[in-house]
C-alpha cells in the first residue's frame, strides 16, 4: 500500500510541476521553437518564386505575423519585401519602427544570427499632449525573433512574430481542476491498495500459518489460499512439498524400523546361541559357532551398505575408471551363482555380445549387477527365471536383468530406488539382502554418469538396466 501510495503522489506532483509551475515556460518554448522553424522556411524560399506562396502558407498554418525586409545599411531602410499578417494592427512586426528594426538586425547578428524577444503591446491614447502622443499598455504579449540573413549579397531580415496568450487563467483553472482529480485519484489509489492488500496480503497470511503448521511436522496441512495466479502456484509448491516431506518422514521412519528390525534379528541369533553355547557344554560345535558367524556377518553386510550409501551420498568415494570387458565380468558373476540355481532350481539365461568393452569401476559395476541380480531372484516369484542380457549399442553398451514375477506398478517405479522402500508393507525381504541395495546401486550409476532405469509390467516382470560408454574402438 505504501509503494502504490508513494508512485500515486509522486505521479501527482509531477503533473502539478508541469501543468501550473512549468505551464508558462514550455508555453514559451513551443512558440519559439515554432518561430524558429518558420524563419528557417522563409530563409529556404527566400531565392525560389513561391516566396510569396510559402509565407501564406506558414502564417496560415502557424498563426504568426511574417515580415521580410531587405537592408542596404544600417542607416537606411528602402521597404519591405514582403510582409504578412492576419490583422496588421494587432501584429507585432507590423508594428515596428525603423529604428527598432535596425536594433533588431544588430542585436541578430551580435547572437550569432538569431534573436528573440517578448515585447508588449502599446495603443495610442489618441490625444496630443505637448506634441506628443500618449500610450497605453493593452496587456497583450507577442514573441517576436528576428533572423538575420543575406538576399543576394545584401544584408536581410526576417522578422516573425506570435501572439503570447496569458496562462495566468489556464494555470488557475487547471489548478481547480488538479485540486478536484488529485482528491479523486488519491482516493481510489487508497481503495485500490486497500482491496490489493486484501487479495495479496490475506492469502499468504492464511499460506503462512499452514506453513507454521507443517514445521510442527503436520504433514497432513493444506494450502487452499486463493488470490491471483501466483498465490495459486505458490499453494500448489507447498502441497508438493508438504507431500514430499511427508514422503520423506515416512521414509526415515521406515528406514528405522527396517534397520532395527535387521539389527535385531541377528544380534538375537547371536546372543540365542552364544548363551547356549556358554550354558550347554554339548552344544558348543562348529554349526552353532557357524550360526554366530552367519549373523555376524549379515550384521557386516548391513553396515557396509550403509557406509557405502552414505559415502556415494556424499560423493566420498572415488571411482577407479579403467576399461573393462563387461563380458567376462558377466559371465564370471553367472559362474558364482552355479550352486544357488542348482539347489534352488533357478535358471539364470546368459545372453551376451562376445567381447564387449566399457569404461568404468569393475567393482562398483559388479555390486550393480549383484543387486539387480538378487532384487531379480528375490521378487521372481514362482517363475524361477532370470535373464541377463548386455547389448552393443553403438556409443552405449546396455546390460538389463530381468525377472517373470508380479512386476511393479507404474506410479511405484520411481520410488523403488529409495532406500528400505517396499511395494508392499506385506513383504518380507529375503534374508540375503540389506534393503538397500537398488540405492546404491543409483548413486554408483549416477557416480559413472550413466542412464538406468526400470521397465515393469504387471503379471509379466521386471527388467532393470543400465548404459555404460562403450570403448570397444580404444
Amino acid at each position: 500500500m505504501i509503494y502504490l501510495l508513494t508512485f500515486v503522489f509522486a505521479m501527482i506532483s509531477l503533473i502539478w510541476l508541469f501543468q501550473t509551475v512549468f505551464l508558462d515556460s514550455f508555453y514559451k518554448s513551443i512558440k519559439t521553437r515554432n518561430i524558429s522553424f518558420v524563419a528557417s522556411q522563409i530563409e529556404n524560399d527566400l531565392s525560389s518564386d513561391g516566396l510569396q506562396q510559402s509565407i501564406d502558407t506558414l502564417s496560415s498554418e502557424h498563426e504568426v505575423c511574417i515580415r521580410v525586409i531587405q537592408l542596404i545599411n544600417q542607416d537606411a531602410i528602402p521597404g519591405n519585401v514582403q510582409y504578412l499578417t492576419h490583422e496588421r494592427s494587432a501584429c507585432a512586426v507590423a508594428r515596428l519602427t525603423d529604428e527598432q528594426v535596425l536594433n533588431y538586425w544588430q542585436k541578430a547578428r551580435e547572437n550569432q544570427g538569431m534573436y528573440v524577444s517578448e515585447t508588449v503591446e502599446v495603443i495610442p491614447v489618441g490625444n496630443i499632449i505637448g506634441g506628443k502622443i500618449t500610450y497605453k499598455q493593452t496587456g497583450n504579449q507577442d514573441i517576436v525573433l528576428a533572423k538575420a540573413l543575406g538576399v543576394q549579397g545584401l544584408d536581410g531580415l526576417v522578422l516573425v512574430s506570435s501572439r503570447l496568450s496569458p496562462v495566468s487563467s489556464t494555470v488557475e483553472t487547471l489548478r481547480f481542476q488538479l485540486i478536484v482529480i488529485t482528491a479523486i485519484i488519491c482516493l481510489m489509489a487508497v481503495l485500490l491498495a486497500a482491496f490489493m492488500t486484501l487479495k495479496v496480503t490475506r492469502p499468504l497470511e492464511e499460506i503462512n500459518k499452514a506453513a507454521r503448521i507443517l514445521g510442527t511436522g503436520n504433514y497432513d496441512v493444506q494450502f487452499n489460499a486463493s488470490g491471483y495466479q501466483e498465490i495459486d502456484e505458490l499453494n500448489e509448491t507447498m502441497n508438493t512439498a508438504a507431500l514430499k516431506l511427508k514422503q520423506v518422514d515416512q521414509m526415515r521412519r521406515d528406514l528405522l524400523s527396517n534397520v532395527s528390525h535387521d539389527l535385531r534379528t541377528p544380534l538375537t541369533m547371536i546372543e540365542g546361541y552364544s548363551e547356549m553355547m556358554r550354558d550347554l557344554p554339548g552344544e558348543n560345535t562348529p554349526e552353532n559357532a557357524q550360526v554366530i558367524i552367519d549373523e555376524a556377518h549379515r550384521l557386516t553386510l548391513l553396515v557396509n551398505d550403509l557406509l557405502d550409501l552414505s559415502k556415494l551420498q556424499e560423493n566420498k568415494i572415488e571411482l577407479r575408471i579403467e576399461k573393462m570387458n563387461i563380458t567376462a565380468v558377466l559371465h564370471s558373476i553367472v559362474d558364482r551363482y552355479q550352486k544357488y540355481m542348482e539347489s534352488q532350481g533357478f535358471e539364470i539365461h546368459l545372453n551376451v555380445e562376445e567381447n564387449l568393452y566399457v569404461l568404468a569401476d569393475k567393482n562398483r559395476i559388479e555390486q550393480v549387477v549383484y543387486n539387480f541380480i538378487n532384487n531379480a531372484i528375490q521378487y521372481s516369484g514362482d517363475v524361477q527365471k532370470i535373464e541377463i542380457r548386455a547389448l552393443n549399442k553403438n556409443k552405449n553398451v546396455r546390460v538389463e536383468v530381468q525377472d517373470y514375477g508380479e512386476g511393479i506398478p507404474e506410479d511405484k517405479l520411481d520410488s523403488i530406488w529409495e532406500r528400505y522402500y517396499k511395494i508392499d508393507k506385506e513383504h518380507v525381504r529375503a534374508h540375503s539382502g540389506s534393503g538397500i541395495g537398488l540405492s546404491i546401486c543409483k548413486e554408483i550409476l549416477k557416480l559413472h554418469h550413466a542412464e538406468y532405469g526400470v521397465i515393469s509390467k504387471q503379471k509379466k516382470g521386471t527388467i532393470f538396466w543400465f548404459e555404460l560408454e562403450n570403448s570397444n574402438s580404444l
